[in-house]
């Protein structure tokens, strides 16, 4: 942690005052003190730049500007020390907190170029510069983030790779036991119902009546329960839907029923039928004889599932454990809905709110993730020869032409870098895209619609068709390690 903030420190003051005092070239007293003080800023704020990197940043900052106005080349510490605490922040902050670092940097950069140089040319030279150098330091801090997390991430699969096989035996377990409640519950409350009704009865008929429905509900509970065990050993079926909530409610006649409901998807109508199903099964339960409404309604992008009862009397004691409402609670949550049960009006009230419609990715953020990089390197690719091209001293001076041609420079060079944001995507199309303004870029010269010394800015952009050409060369290989894998899925086959 101390070793780089002492090198830069030794370097510092080997770079000046000590030079210039072996050379007998005279170091004012108020430059003395001014170093010392903002070196001893700024490599303290380095000892703390993974704890604390944004503190750091800012501390780094406020030296490097009054180090860099009164001294200029002389104390280059400031702006370097700022420079590793960026990388720093860019590695262990979020990305918009990096953006937010990397801008102050070159705000701070260009106040101090501001100071000390002679021309407006000069500043946005010297700026545009900062912009290209913030932006290497942001790619390169955000690499080795994302590398690091990549070591976690693996790290963790690796750890807990063993835990999987058991986890997933385990919600597939609970999965069949709530799948095996609400098939087998519906069933046997009918049963439980139609046995108590004729032990109640004393007409012999309606006690014949009651036992028969009896057996028929513990016919169809078998002929479910079949059908559950051949799903499950297929290991694919059609889970209910609309229609199955209708037959539900044709079994109770004296169900009121709504369903203006049109098309629902079918994961949603599944939910919809398990909860019309355990709600009429506790009705059944707990509310023997009374009213019941079931009703389907669509509230915006959402589905409405409701069943109310009127409130009655229990077909049986103890004939129910509860187990059911928790279960569809958890049902209908995993599916992004609200499930509410509860007394109303004398009865019971069950509520179920279901999206209808997967929820939007969230669109990332241009400053996050990889295409992030992407967009730095699109920056650099434009900020670098553009800031060369403009500092002072150019001997020739590609942007000191007239206006309309220096423009017309300026854009071939966008064009030029602009391939890079979509070199994730299409790679081939970028780097096809690039060569084709790197004609047009020649061509344009070679009519004198640019500066013959325009192309000279090329040596900054070298590295493009560097960065193009390896990401076409990701995507063969990833290609010949389909083929591959293709080739061996058929020969196992085989």
């Amino acid at each position: 942690m101390w070793r780089l903030p002492a090198a830069f420190a030794v370097l510092q003051f080997a770079w000046w005052p000590v030079v210039p005092v072996l050379l007998d070239e005279p170091a004012s007293p108020a430059g003395v003190a001014l170093v010392v003080l903002g070196t001893a800023v700024a490599c303290g704020a380095l000892v703390r730049r993974r704890a604390a990197p944004g503190l750091a940043l800012a501390a780094t900052l406020a030296a490097a500007v009054p180090l860099g106005a009164g001294l200029g080349w002389r104390a280059p510490v400031g702006f370097a020390a700022a420079g590793v605490a960026l990388f720093g922040l860019a590695a262990a902050r979020t990305a918009g907190r990096a953006v937010a670092g990397a801008a102050a940097t070159v705000l701070a950069l260009g106040a101090t170029v501001a100071v000390r140089a002679t021309s407006v040319r000069a500043v946005i030279g010297y700026g545009v510069m900062a912009v290209a150098g913030a932006a290497v330091v942001w790619v390169w801090g955000r690499s080795r983030r994302r590398r690091r997390a990549d070591r976690a991430a693996r790290a963790a699969f690796a750890a807990g790779s063993a835990a999987i096989a058991r986890h997933a035996a385990a919600g597939e377990r609970r999965r069949l036991a709530a799948e095996l409640h609400d098939v087998a519950a519906h069933r046997l409350t009918g049963i439980v119902v139609s046995a108590a009704a004729a032990a109640r009865l004393g007409d012999p008929d309606l006690a014949a009546e009651a036992a028969d429905h009896a057996v028929r509900a513990g016919t169809l509970a078998l002929a479910e329960l079949d059908r559950l065990i051949e799903v499950e050993e297929a290991g694919e079926g059609e889970a209910a839907g609309l229609d199955g909530i209708d037959a539900l409610v044709a079994e109770r006649p004296e169900v009121a029923y709504a369903r203006p409901a049109g098309t629902v998807p079918p994961d949603v109508a599944a939910i919809a039928y398990r909860v019309v199903r355990e709600a009429l099964t506790n009705t059944a339960r707990y509310a023997g004889g009374a009213p019941v409404a079931v009703r389907l309604a669509p509230d915006g992008d959402r589905l409405t599932v409701s069943v109310v009862d009127g409130g009655g009397s229990a077909a049986a004691p103890d004939v129910g454990s509860g187990a059911g409402l928790s279960g569809l609670r958890g049902a209908v949550e995993a599916a992004g809905g609200t499930l509410a049960a509860g007394p109303r009006d004398g009865g019971w009230a069950v509520r179920a709110d279901l999206p209808m419609d997967a929820p939007a990715a969230g669109r990332r953020p241009a400053w996050r993730g990889p295409a992030a990089l992407d967009w730095a390197l699109t920056v650099l690719a434009v900020a670098l020869p553009a800031g060369a091209g403009l500092l002072p001293g150019n001997d020739p001076d590609p942007l000191g032409r007239p206006a309309p041609g220096t423009a017309l420079l300026l854009l071939l060079l966008v064009l030029f870098a602009a391939p890079l944001r979509w070199r994730r995507v299409a790679p081939m199309r970028a780097t096809l895209a690039n060569l084709a303004v790197l004609l047009a870029w020649l061509g344009a010269e070679r009519a004198g619609w640019t500066p013959y010394e325009g192309t000279d800015l090329l040596i900054f952009t070298l590295w493009v068709q560097l960065v193009l050409a390896y990401s076409v060369g990701l995507t063969f290989r990833g290609a010949a390690g389909r083929r591959r894998s293709r080739s061996a899925r058929w020969t196992a086959s085989s």
